[in-house]
C-alpha cells in the first residue's frame, strides 16, 4: 500500500534533483518526436518529465510505482519574453515552490527583483496531491503585463 506522504517526498526529492541540473536517466524510448526527457528513480519509484516547446510549453509529470503509473500533473505554459532574467526568476521560483506547502503548487505569491509570481491551485483534495487545478503568472511589479502564464492539474491516477 502506497502512503501519500511517501510519493509527495519521492515527487519532491526528484523535483530537486531536475532543477540542481541532475543527469537524467536514459529514458526506455521517447515516444514524442522532439520531446526533452528527464528521468529519476529511486527503489521501486520512477519519475518522468516530458516536455516539448519552448516559448509555449506542454509538459507532462509522471511517477512509476513497480512500473504502474500512479500520479502525474499536465502543465502548458507560455513564455512572452526573452528576457533572461525572466528565466532565472522562474527557475528561483521553482526552487522555491519545493519547500511550499504544497506539492510546488498552492496559493503562493513571490516576489524578488521588482518581478513577482502569482499561483492559485483550486479543487484540491486529499492536502493538494491527490486532484488538483490551477494556473500562475509571472510579471514584472506594477508592469501592464505578465512574462509568464501556465495552467496546471493532476492527481492520482486509477486503473
Amino acid at each position: 500500500m502506497l502512503r501519500v506522504k511517501e510519493v509527495r517526498d519521492f515527487v519532491i526529492e526528484s523535483r530537486y534533483h531536475h532543477l540542481s541540473g541532475k543527469e537524467s536517466e536514459r529514458p526506455a524510448a521517447v515516444l514524442l518526436p522532439r520531446a526533452e526527457v528527464w528521468v529519476y528513480s529511486r527503489k521501486r519509484f520512477r519519475f518522468e518529465i516530458w516536455s516539448v516547446g519552448s516559448k509555449v510549453t506542454q509538459s507532462q509529470e509522471l511517477v512509476f510505482a513497480d512500473e504502474e503509473p500512479i500520479w502525474g500533473m499536465t502543465l502548458r505554459g507560455l513564455l512572452r519574453t526573452t528576457r533572461r532574467d525572466a528565466d532565472a526568476f522562474l527557475r528561483q521560483v521553482s526552487r522555491q515552490l519545493l519547500h511550499s506547502v504544497r506539492l510546488g503548487r498552492g496559493e503562493i505569491d513571490f516576489e524578488d527583483g521588482g518581478m513577482v509570481y502569482y499561483s492559485q491551485t483550486y479543487e484540491m483534495f486529499n492536502s493538494g496531491f491527490g486532484k488538483f487545478a490551477g494556473y500562475e503568472t509571472a510579471g514584472i511589479y506594477m508592469g501592464p503585463d505578465d512574462f509568464y502564464e501556465s495552467s496546471f492539474a493532476g492527481g492520482w491516477i486509477k486503473n
